[in-house]
């Protein structure tokens, strides 16, 4: 009886399920289950034949010549199955040139040849890239006996079929020499784009892999599993993001990040292990108050490269990339007191070189504001640091710390170090010019934001709010209202800011262009007024006495009484309207007076 396709494949599963589901190299029914479930995703997407694609799909590891005596033995296990289950000739030819073809065979086998066996070695290859992939190496290499990593086991640029299978190696190894490399041999459309994010996290697991192996490891440059990825040149930075940046521009090279802030706070020093907690407490005290556990992870992240970067650096040919920030031009000289004099050093003075590029054009306060693409315009600019320049720098390193202050400024290519509150009235001015027409209060995120983005020299946020706190507590800065943090409160001056004399004036006249022309018009409508007003009383009052007079004292007494009455109202009126357009002429003319003086 010739049995359905669908039965076919339904005997096909159980077939290799039973076969392979005690397996323990990465390579069980659950890997199977996964190829066969991308490839008939990806028959569908390619059009694709999709009887082959699942069957070869599902076979294709009863095969695999690791778990079999050998690849014709596992060949063998197929051709006999298929016929088993009545599979025509021809789809069983087409299932066998696919499994015979698809394996890696470090990375030097023939392409496929149809679009199907294009599809399940996608599959195939999409299962072997990603977090699921990472596990399985793991289990693979475990199932051989081989060590998750060992730095005396180079990972191989290039091997033989037989050195892939037999020679010694590891599980990290794997990664280099042959997972990462994946992306790159995807056939289908539709697999490569799948790849994409598979193979990030891989390069990102590998780095964190690498960046664990390094901690506290004075031997981490040998031992490193990129060493033979990354030339003996290093590159430093001072900020994260423009490590990121410059690791776009130079790729085969080791850049570094050796950053904390050591702008504000108690300097951190190599050589005085007590300064990393008498730091922490401090910024714990005034920066982070206790809300922060991220940022005091930071702190410690930051001691650590410190304390093991510039030994390594002895004997490389090392590149700091620094701008004419405070917080580069500080770590700069500590480098320099740190490095060993066996490192050859050069310096590339980012900010500054860019800004003398564009004649001015384009400031940036620092390295990690820059693009990728200016950097790149600046990797030709570096230029060595002579060893009388190396000890200035460490001198001028060792005068900071000595110093003992809280805070440090860069101005005119010098280092200062200033007061804590040198920036307490830049803070109250701000406070003012952010503060919107009649508003009272301006929150206090306003202002550390106004603060951050408009001084040249970038001030830490953080350190702002501290002061902002200061300036409450001293009585300078008045709150609306208690709130839990900083970062919520509003805030006003306790005592106005008093306008300068160029201030004052502008104000005056700013009045006068908008208040005088309305006085004006009111004092000449009062005055015209007055002048109607004479004019009809003077007409009136002859009437009303003849009136009276041919009247006599038979006339109508209470008639008289009003005709008085209204009289005296009328002229209290009078003196009213006079008096008003005095004051008026009065503010009209104290206007015009001070609009004009200087």
């Amino acid at each position: 009886m010739v049995l359905k396709a669908e039965e076919q494949i339904q005997l096909t599963r159980a077939f290799v399920r039973k076969a392979m589901e005690a397996d323990s190299s990465g390579h069980d029914w659950w890997h199977i289950e996964r190829v066969t479930r991308s490839a008939k995703l990806l028959a569908e997407l390619e059009g694709a034949d999709p009887f082959t694609c699942e069957m070869a799909a599902l076979l294709h590891d009863i095969a695999d010549e690791k778990l079999n005596p050998s690849k014709e033995e596992g060949l063998k296990r197929v051709v006999d199955w298929l016929s088993e289950i009545g599979v025509s000739s021809e789809a069983s030819e087409h299932i066998l040139l696919i499994i015979s073809t698809m394996s890696y065979s470090g990375g030097g086998g023939a392409p496929m040849e149809t679009l199907e066996g294009c599809v399940v070695q996608d599959a195939d290859r999409l299962d072997a890239i990603g977090a699921i992939a990472s596990a399985r190496t793991f289990a693979y290499s475990g199932w051989k006996g081989q060590a998750m990593y060992d730095p005396d086991i180079r990972p191989r640029a290039s091997f033989t079929k037989e050195q892939y299978r037999n020679e010694k190696s590891t599980a990290i190894n794997h990664f280099f020499e042959k997972l990462l490399k994946l992306k790159s041999l995807m056939n289908t459309d539709a697999a490569k784009s799948l790849s994409e994010q598979r193979h990030a996290w891989m390069e990102r697991f590998v780095s964190d892999f690498d960046a664990e192996w390094e901690l506290g490891n004075p031997n981490y440059l040998e031992e490193s599993a990129y060493k033979e990825r990354m030339g003996n040149r290093i590159h430093i930075v001072f900020n994260d993001s423009a490590a990121h940046s410059l690791r776009q521009v130079i790729k085969d090279e080791r850049v570094v990040s050796l950053c904390d802030n050591q702008t504000i706070g108690p300097l951190q020093s190599t050589h005085n292990p007590a300064s990393l907690k008498i730091r922490e407490y401090w910024m714990d005290a005034h920066l982070l108050g206790g809300r922060h556990d991220h940022m005091r992870e930071r702190l410690l992240l930051d001691a650590i490269a410190w304390r093991s970067w510039p030994q390594r650096l002895g004997g490389s040919e090392v590149v700091v990339w620094a701008g004419d920030s405070v917080f580069e031009q500080i770590n700069l000289r500590r480098l320099m007191e740190e490095i060993p004099d066996s490192a050859a050093v050069s310096v590339v003075r980012t900010t500054k070189l860019y800004e003398q590029r564009t004649m001015g054009a384009i400031r940036y306060a620092h390295t990690g504001e820059m693009s990728p693409d200016h950097l790149r315009e600046l990797r030709a600019e570096a230029k060595p640091l002579t060893q009388a320049m190396r000890n200035r720098y460490a001198k001028e390193w060792k005068q900071l710390v000595t110093a003992d202050g809280m805070l440090r400024i860069w101005t005119g290519e010098e280092l200062r170090t200033v007061p804590v509150d040198h920036w307490d009235e830049a803070i109250l001015e701000t406070i003012e010019q952010v503060r919107r027409p009649g508003a009272k209060f301006v929150p206090v995120s306003q202002v550390a934001g106004r603060m951050f983005s408009h001084q040249e020299q970038r001030i830490d946020e953080r350190f702002i709010y501290y002061r902002i706190q200061a300036l409450i507590d001293q009585g300078k800065l008045v709150v609306e209202e208690e709130k839990a943090s900083i970062l919520e409160q509003q805030v006003r001056l306790a005592v106005e800011m008093a306008n300068t004399k160029e201030q004052a004036i502008a104000d005056v006249k700013q009045w006068a262009a908008e208040s005088l022309p309305a006085l004006e018009r009111l004092l000449n409508q009062l005055e015209d007024l007055e002048a109607r007003e004479t004019s009809a009383i003077g007409q009136l009052n002859p009437l009303l006495a003849e009136f009276q007079h041919h009247i006599g004292e038979s006339g109508n007494g209470l008639f008289n009484t009003l005709v008085d009455e209204y009289i005296e109202g009328q002229q209290a009126q009078f003196e009213r309207r006079k008096r008003l357009a005095a004051i008026v002429s009065s503010f009209v003319q104290t206007g015009e007076d001070q609009s004009t003086r200087e």
